[in-house]
């Protein structure tokens, strides 16, 4: 059931990361740290490799990446800036598996058009100088920045302007049938959720989604999808109310709590990213919240990275990972080489740490 689950990752240069491996990933993986040490980044490498079949899925993929964090709809027209390779390194590398993806980043190119197709052709400098091809009358040095993409053996030279193009956004259609998906720290468009919602009806799971929602909240029977002309309305059918009432009315928490629900069967046999899984959430709903995402991760045979700021929400996660079906990553600063290293942390391990005052979160 859960062979296709990652088992270890490692990070070559990849944004705030110049060499970070980890080995024992499970089924659900709680990340925590202090701010900006690389969760969420940590989350965006895993996204981009897991979610990359083909080159064109690399430029797809970092472009809706490096848009999900520089744009917002106030900033449509703000410069496209590629910031995910280490400091003044030239190449990342994201690997699993002896599966391999790496990108190099040169300052120019050469166009090389073919003489009978027209097709024009993306190269390295470095490989022109190797062929000897310098001085053909159909090269063109580009004095523009590029990437040379390699994934899985398949490589390609693109110039750095084709990833700040909207590619892929034309593709949000099927995109929202994937089976990997991200949840973000901020309160989820409903239109995001009535997405999942259908995929959670194709599998014929409205029950157990009515039944989860009211463990978390008894005075919940059933949430409903109310069509209009202009789109997808989400309600919720409460006790003693004749009538659903609109889901945007009862708050932030119950909003993230569906959506994750919703995203766990939307990513069934998949994976799912989920930033800051506390927001707007109750500390005394942690521990119900984090049962019914083991149970449904299991059922859905979907595999969980999340982070988390939550002391609360820690301790919540490791009493219920009492099989070991989850890990702890605690990402941090060594003090000794100044780079971001990470602890994994099993439940015995997790809770000696919490019962004995230890530190826990890269304090």
């Amino acid at each position: 059931m859960r062979n296709h689950f990652i088992e270890n990752i490692e990070y070559k240069n990849f944004k705030g990361f110049k060499e970070l491996k980890i080995k024992n990933l499970e089924r659900i993986n709680l990340i925590s740290g202090k701010n900006n040490i690389g969760k969420t980044s940590f989350m965006e490498g895993l996204e981009l490799y897991l979610s990359s079949k083909s080159i064109y899925d690399v430029l797809s993929n970092m472009n809706k990446m490096i848009r999900r964090r520089q744009y917002t709809s106030r900033q449509s027209s703000i410069d496209f800036e590629f910031d995910i390779i280490y400091q003044n390194n030239s190449t990342l590398e994201i690997s699993s598996q002896n599966n391999i993806l790496k990108i190099d980043y040169f300052d120019e190119f050469i166009k090389k058009r073919d003489t009978e197709s027209r097709m024009i052709e993306y190269i390295d400098v470095a490989s022109v100088a190797n062929q000897n091809l310098f001085g053909e009358e159909d090269l063109i040095v580009t004095h523009e920045p590029a990437l040379k993409i390699n994934l899985f053996g398949e490589e390609r030279v693109v110039p750095l302007e084709r990833i700040s193009e909207r590619i892929g956004l034309a593709r949000r259609s099927a995109e929202a049938k994937s089976n990997i998906n991200y949840v973000s720290s901020s309160t989820i468009d409903e239109k995001e959720i009535a997405i999942h919602y259908g995929r959670l009806i194709d599998l014929n799971k409205e029950k157990y989604l009515d039944e989860s929602l009211s463990l978390f909240d008894e005075n919940i029977i059933a949430l409903k999808q109310k069509v209009t002309e202009r789109d997808v309305v989400l309600k919720l059918q409460l006790k003693n109310r004749e009538t659903p009432i609109l889901l945007s009315s009862l708050g932030e928490g119950i909003n993230r709590y569906i959506a994750i629900l919703c995203a766990i069967w939307a990513s069934k046999d998949g994976y799912l990213f989920i930033d800051e899984i506390e927001n707007g959430i109750h500390y005394t709903n942690y521990k119900k919240l984090w049962k019914i995402i083991f149970e449904a991760s299991k059922m859905a045979n979907c595999q969980i990275f999340t982070t988390s700021h939550s002391k609360e929400c820690i301790e919540a996660f490791n009493e219920i990972n009492i099989n070991n079906d989850g890990i702890y990553l605690e990402f941090y600063k060594n003090q000794k080489n100044n780079l971001i290293s990470v602890k994994e942390r099993d439940n015995e391990q997790l809770d000696y740490a919490l019962t004995h005052n230890r530190e826990v979160r890269g304090e």
